[in-house]
């Protein structure tokens, strides 16, 4: 990998990374690995390395994984502290090899959902968080239902492999500097995963329409690209999840006003949007999309 291009260094505490896209600067800075630390997550490994690297260092196959594709395989590099928060992904199943160091992974089943409080908000595609920053250690005021999940923790190392089932929540910490690689694999249940997430995005997307950008920061991730309620039914319709994109939600919006005491206010909370776009839905029986508040 080195000499394509990719490397760490670490010296008196002095990072620097390099990208392997052509006519990128790499750059050096001065950080306290005690205060700080760096993750370079969820990069597709197509849009980082060489497409003969990929197809020779990325061979899923060796280890059982036949239908496994660098194009939706991603890299994930980290320093000490480095984490990913509380989540479980819509979509697939996942299959996750350490190349380097150690990795913790905190993970619970799906029947726990009720007692690690998902929400939708900030809405991030695929993604289904727990509103609890440390499931370990939660704060049982604002959670009391946490003491009932059933945390299993395990240590990757390099060489290890760890399948993740469909929809099993994980944490994840890198306890050192740590460097892995992972592929979704579909589920059969996708398709009707691809439903509700395209419902989570119109909805979102709607509500954040009307809100400044201070508001519209509290409805979709910053990372997230940023899409109209019509791009979203376009969409839709182009992948024959509706066949009447203009007469979509309605209905379902209530759950989101159930609370309002005006008709013209929205109430956000985010256990309500989790829950709309959790239900199960019938695309035969949308009604009309909401008026703009």
């Amino acid at each position: 990998m080195v000499q394509h291009g990719l490397s760490l260094i670490v010296s008196h505490a002095k990072y620097q990374s390099a990208s392997l896209l052509p006519g990128y600067k790499s750059s050096t800075i001065d950080v306290d690995p005690c205060k700080y630390n760096g993750y370079l997550s969820y990069q597709y490994v197509g849009k980082l390395f060489a497409e003969d690297l990929c197809d020779a260092a990325f061979q899923w196959e060796t280890i059982g994984v036949a239908n496994a594709k660098h194009e939706n395989s991603a890299f994930w590099l980290g320093t000490p502290g480095a984490q990913t928060r509380c989540h479980y992904d819509s979509y697939g199943v996942n299959v996750v090899v350490q190349l380097h160091g150690t990795k913790r992974w905190v993970l619970f089943p799906p029947q726990d959902s009720p007692y690690l409080y998902p929400t939708r908000l900030p809405f991030e595609e695929s993604t289904v968080r727990s509103a609890i920053n440390d499931p370990l250690r939660p704060d049982l005021d604002t959670y009391p239902k946490a003491t009932l999940a059933t945390p299993q923790i395990v240590v990757l190392n390099a060489g290890d492999v760890l399948f993740v089932p469909h929809h099993w929540w994980h944490a994840v910490d890198c306890t050192s500097v740590a460097v892995s690689v992972n592929a979704w694999l579909p589920h059969a249940n996708d398709r009707h995963e691809q439903l509700k997430e395209a419902l989570a995005r119109l909805i979102t997307s709607s509500l954040s329409s009307s809100l400044d950008d201070k508001g519209q920061s509290a409805v979709v991730c910053a990372t997230e690209e940023r899409t109209t309620p019509h791009e979203v039914l376009g969409c839709m319709e182009a992948a024959g999840m509706c066949q009447h994109p203009t007469s979509l939600v309605q209905d379902m919006l209530e759950v989101l006003l159930q609370d309002s005491s005006k008709s013209d206010r929205i109430c956000l909370h985010s256990m309500q949007v989790y829950k709309l776009t959790t239900i199960e839905v019938n695309q035969n029986c949308f009604a009309s999309l909401p008026r703009k508040y």
